[in-house]
This record gives structure tokens, sequence and C-alpha cells, in this order.
């Protein structure tokens, strides 16, 4: 039997999954607390979990994670450049930006892109797949585990177009916003998207908390046109 991956649930969710196997409530809050608090991965380590329920869990779940293939560390700057290989082979980067106090970590949100930037490497590529929420907010628990320290602050703009895959880039930092489990403040999460207007119309009627870049990327209208694709739709 394949085992559920936990870290695909919403808050809710896990509440519904604990209640089905027959556990108590609270459960969830202890489990949401060490997959997004504490970023433990090994249900083994979960010391206030009763034995058996660990034991249960080992059985019928998973708390997922990306297989990390590559890292390249800038001797220089301190940044680290990670390639993660995800369930069906395919791949994608993360990178993790110290700057002082400030340690940000930018995540993909799809495999390829379809905007086609001149100027962007993974736009030559094409559009693959969106990522879903579990693979986009498992990059920032992968890199956080890897440095030792939660970093401070979550850009998505690595490989994608966040507001092409709205609704799961939005899931993935909402978990990562709740206040039971990482906690990353709204402030310090910053979608980045080339325009993608009907989404950024619905990202404001929705009031998102989360912060929102536009890339300009030129200092004109007419040289925006000739290296942006999407400033001509």
């Amino acid at each position: 039997m394949k085992r559920i991956n936990l870290k695909t649930l919403s808050r809710s969710g896990l509440d519904e999954w604990i209640l089905s196997v027959g556990e108590k409530k609270f459960r969830a809050a202890q489990l949401w607390s060490w997959m997004y608090q504490k970023n433990e991965t090994d249900f083994t380590r979960m010391t206030d979990l009763a034995r058996d329920f660990r034991g249960k869990l080992e059985e019928t779940a998973e708390a997922g994670t990306l297989v990390l293939e590559n890292l390249r560390v800038s001797a220089a700057s301190g940044t680290r450049k990670y390639l993660w290989r995800l369930e069906d082979g395919l791949r994608v980067e993360s990178v993790f930006i110290p700057d002082g106090v400030r340690r940000t970590v930018c995540v993909s949100s799809q495999v390829g892109c379809a905007m086609g930037c001149t100027f962007c490497a993974t736009g030559t590529m094409g559009f693959v797949r969106n990522l879903s929420a579990f693979e986009i907010l498992e990059q920032f628990l992968g890199v956080w585990r890897d440095v030792g320290e939660k970093p401070t602050n979550i850009v998505v703009m690595g490989m994608g177009e966040p507001f092409l895959n709205y609704d799961a880039v939005i899931r993935a930092m909402t978990i990562l916003n709740h206040q039971e489990g990482s906690a990353m403040g709204a402030r310090k999460i910053t979608l980045s998207t080339s325009g993608i207007v009907p989404q950024i119309l619905r990202f404001a009627e929705e009031k998102q908390p989360f912060q929102l870049a536009i890339s300009l990327n030129a200092s004109s209208d007419a040289q925006r046109s000739e290296i942006m694709p999407v400033n001509r739709t």
C-alpha cells in the first residue's frame, strides 16, 4: 500500500486524516508542528508522539522530501544553488542567498516555463508541468534542513511563472505562513510575476497577505516587449 505524503495535506486535511485512522484530533497539531515548525521528517524522532502512533505513521504515511541531486556553493558569497529531483525524475532548482541577517530562499513553481523571456535560460526549456504545493514548499524546507536554521525570506521567482500555477503557489505559501507551523510572516513571502494580469487582479481581490513583485526587466515598454513576450499580450 502506498503511504500518504502528509505534506500534501492542508491543516484541516491533516485533521481529517488523523481522525480517519482512529487517532485523537490533537495528534494533527503535534504532527503539523513537527513537520513545519521543527522541520522533522523522521517519525521516530517525534518524541512526544506515542510509540504505537509512531509505528502506525511509519506503516501508513511519510513526511515527504525531495531528492537533492546537486549542490553548488559560492565560496565568495555563500550562495547555495540546489538541484532537486522530483518523483517523476524531472528536476527543479532553488537558491539560498545569505545577506547579513537576511537569509532568502528562491523557489521554483514550475518545471520549465511558457513565458519565453529572452534573457532566461528556463524559458528555452518550454513548459513541462506545474509543481504541486508540496514540491514548492519542500524546496524551502529542504534548504532549511541543509543550512541548519530557518531562512528569513521566501521569494517565488525560480523556474516558472508563479501566477500560471497560482493555486499551488498560494497553497504552499499559506502552509508555510501557518502560525502553528513554520510561521513565515506574510511580509517575508514574495511572489514574483512577469505580469499575468488576470491573476494579479485575483491576488488583489482575494486580499492575499503576501508581497507581490512584478518583473519589469526593461526601462521602456518597447524594450520590455522585445525581451518579454507577455508584454505584447
